[in-house]
């Protein structure tokens, strides 16, 4: 293993060894990416974010690391995270459907209007329930809050913020007081008691796009429609800050409702019913705060890491770095080497790794202090968690999965005449819950080829989406000829450009939801972006610190 005392000038030479090849690459099969023939990319993705595979001597024995860094101050790179299918209540994807389906994606990072997402890197994020593909733990999208953590159970994994700031959860809980649903007018304020999960007797649950196509509750409670004004995401602890909303729409009888993108609907069962729709009526203005009370990980000591203003966030596993110390892991999995994934960062970077396993003489995976010790003394990172390992260890970078996903997952590898014994491996990507990315964030654009209230005609059949790009659910299929209007948004989006399309909010009759410029006679197509690799710079990695 790396030396846990490592001086930092031996860590520094090592480091720049590393980084100039002047050690040479262990000796046998080589593995290679799981499509034949793929090489994995070398060296620059775009400014600021790099990829490099290490083939390193671990306690005697070969490991393959693949590590994506990203430039943590740049104002056009950011984290994400990604949730399986769109849905937290029945995705599993791999990696690479994830990513493909984030390219272009709307990204609410920096000023309007918001720009897209170019992925440039992704891994696989937290554990998930394997019948349903929910992710455990808690999860933050792109600023919204979109499945909430653990009350009182340490492990709420990397946090990213808007500022470039990031740190590893601790304990955390959700005063009840602090979720709250605000009336402006009259001033009344409800508690809610839950954000997109299944709404129980008695309950307030909030559910946004996220979620699913639809609430799914039942129809003997209420469901009452609010337009944002900005993506619902976690206020300051301590503060009084309220994303606003006017309600759109009132079901006094109703569930199921759709959630469309930029939307929140408060959903009401029994008691909880009676007090929403004493308050709730269309045109009326509302505020939801929502705060989480963070500790350290023996959930007493508070922490002085706050959750207000985070951007991505997941469930994670080991704490593997904290401050560059490596803390006590007990876990008897943890001392057993195995493929694994991991967050890490420092003062100027985030890195994401993953070591390959279960091919013998090639990559035989780590302990996951092994882990810790390649990230702090190889790496220089001061910080790290793990992922969901093992088996659902993936890294995509630039347009191809770059591991070997096929041994990690099938652990059948090495022996001759297995599969891999000419250096050639099937293809086989596991499907997981969700996943972290790496974006750089394309500047923002509108068309002006419409106006809100303009009426306007489907030039050939096209689908109403319940939010800006192809990655949301369809909510309506058109004839071509369907006549419409232009709707406004809240959020200033009509007419954005996200997935290779210019985006308009209009109603066709009963139907209201998203539709591509291109599909309405006098609309346009954008131009053309290049695919991700073909921006990318010839370059070495030059630095890890």
């Amino acid at each position: 293993m790396f030396s846990e005392m490592i001086s930092p000038v031996r860590r520094a030479l090592l480091g720049l060894a590393l980084v100039l090849g002047l050690f040479a690459p262990l000796r046998g099969r080589a593995a290679v990416s799981p499509a034949a023939g793929a090489h994995p990319p070398q060296g620059m993705l775009a400014e600021g974010v790099y990829f490099q595979k290490f083939h390193l001597s671990v306690e005697g024995r070969p490991v393959d690391f693949f590590v994506a860094r990203m430039e943590r101050f740049r104002p056009s790179l950011t984290l994400d995270s990604t949730v399986a299918a769109g849905a937290l209540a029945h995705g599993r994807e791999t990696v690479a459907q994830m990513a493909a389906r984030s390219r272009g994606a709307l990204a609410p990072w920096g000023d309007q209007p918001w720009g897209r997402n170019r992925v440039l890197a992704a891994v696989n994020g937290y554990y998930f329930d394997l019948e349903s593909g929910t992710p455990w733990r808690g999860q933050v999208q792109s600023g919204w809050y979109v499945q909430r953590f653990d009350d009182v159970e340490s492990g709420s994994g990397l946090v990213w913020k808007r500022n470039g700031e990031a740190f590893i959860g601790g304990c955390l809980y959700h005063p009840a007081g602090k979720q709250t649903v605000t009336f402006l007018e009259s001033g009344e304020t409800l508690r809610f008691q839950g954000l997109n999960r299944p709404r129980g007797e008695d309950e307030l649950v909030l559910y946004t796009a996220a979620y699913d196509s639809s609430t799914g509750a039942s129809d003997d409670g209420a469901e009452v429609l609010v337009e944002l004004d900005a993506p619902l995401g976690i206020a300051p602890a301590g503060s009084r800050e309220m994303v606003t909303g006017v309600v759109r729409a009132v079901y006094r009888r109703a569930g199921d409702t759709p959630l469309p993108f930029g939307y929140v609907v408060l959903s009401a069962h029994g008691r909880a019913r009676r007090r929403l729709l004493a308050q709730a009526v269309v045109g009326a203005r509302v505020g939801i705060h929502q705060e989480i009370a963070h500790f350290e990980s023996d959930c007493r000591t508070p922490s002085p890491y706050d959750w207000g203003g985070a951007y991505a966030a997941i469930g994670g596993d080991y704490v593997l770095l904290r401050d560059g110390y490596l803390p006590d892991i007990s876990r008897p999995e943890a001392r057993q080497r195995n493929a694994r994934t991991a967050i890490a960062f420092n003062e100027q970077f985030v890195f994401f790794v993953v070591a390959d396993g279960w091919n013998p003489g090639v990559s035989e995976g780590v302990t996951a202090r092994q882990l810790a010790a390649f990230l702090r003394d190889v790496l220089g990172a001061t910080d790290a968690v793990s992922q969901d390992s093992g088996g659902s260890a993936t890294m995509w970078v630039d347009g191809k999965v770059v591991n070997n996903t096929y041994c990690n997952f099938t652990r059948n590898c090495g022996p001759e005449g297995e599969p891999g014994a000419d250096g050639v491996y099937p293809r086989l990507e596991p499907l997981v819950g969700n996943a972290m990315l790496m974006v750089q964030v394309l500047p923002g654009e509108r068309s002006a080829a419409f106006v809100r209230g303009q009426e306007v005609v489907t030039r050939k059949p096209a689908l109403l989406y319940l939010g800006p790009g192809t990655a949301y659910a369809p909510a309506a299929r058109l004839e071509s000829g369907a006549r419409g209007v232009i709707l406004p948004t809240r959020m200033a989006l009509g007419g954005i450009r996200a997935q290779g399309a210019y985006w308009w909010r209009a109603r066709f009759g009963a139907e209201a939801g998203w539709i591509a410029e291109n599909a309405l006679l006098g609309g346009m197509t954008p131009p053309w972006d290049a695919p991700a690799g073909m921006a990318s710079g010839a370059g070495a990695w030059t630095a890890f610190r």
